[in-house]
């Protein structure tokens, strides 16, 4: 399943459908990526599959897997990238890539939905449930808890969610609409200095601004 190809380029020519699912990921966790795309081809066959990769890497140049598009984080037009990259980890930057890759897969597709995915992530069924939802929504969350945990002393506790934040940023879905870009430029314009592991502060990477969403944004989701 593996052909000769060159990532650079590639998301442009890719055919244009209803939902894109991405993904971002330093390139020796590429193998995570490729294992996340079999999954959707096989529960979500009709959708695009973007990866971005954080880091170049010769290697991945010519093993590419043909149903899956490339694209390097320095190819997403972020303003100053060195300088953007400087200040994080390999953690914190690939959570601070999040909200641009979703951007640019609703810019550069006639995806009504584009869906960010954790590579590290797999699908067991289609996301047609999601997909399907009679309200119009801009934003959907996913929340780390649905019922409250027991006090009985273990981790994770409530507290735990309470420094790390309710929803978890390992899946955003965002809708083609007005809300749904400011949505992403605001989440990008707090992931310009602020995707840090900062606990005490606040600050849990790309994941606590999302306590915010549904009372800045209209029609937000929790699924």
């Amino acid at each position: 399943c593996f052909v000769t190809a060159k990532i650079s380029g590639l998301i442009s020519t890719m055919k244009t459908r209803s939902v894109t699912i991405c993904t971002v990921v330093t390139a020796n966790y590429a193998h995570f990526a490729l294992a996340l795309g079999r999954s959707i081809r096989r529960h979500q066959p009709d959708a695009n599959f973007v990866v971005c990769i954080v880091d170049r890497n010769e290697d991945l140049e010519t093993l590419t897997d043909r149903n899956t598009s490339f694209i390097y984080a320095d190819e997403l037009g972020l303003e100053d990238f060195q300088r953007f990259c400087f200040q994080y980890n390999a953690f914190e930057l690939s959570c601070a890539l999040k909200p641009k890759i979703l951007e640019v897969c609703l810019e550069r597709f006639d995806s009504e939905t584009v869906i960010y995915l954790d590579a590290d992530m797999q699908l067991f069924r289609n996301l047609n449930e999601l997909l399907t939802i009679d309200k119009p929504f801009s934003v959907a969350l996913t929340p780390h808890l649905v019922s409250p945990l027991p006090d009985d002393e273990r981790l994770p506790n409530h507290r735990s969610f309470l420094r790390s934040g309710t929803y978890n940023a390992g899946f955003i879905c965002v809708n083609r609409c007005q809300d749904g870009f400011a949505f992403l430029h605001w989440w990008q314009n707090l992931m310009e200095h602020d995707c840090i592991v900062q606990m005490a502060d606040g600050y849990f990477v790309d994941q606590r601004p999302l306590d915010l969403v549904p009372g800045l944004f209209e029609s937000v989701h929790i699924h």
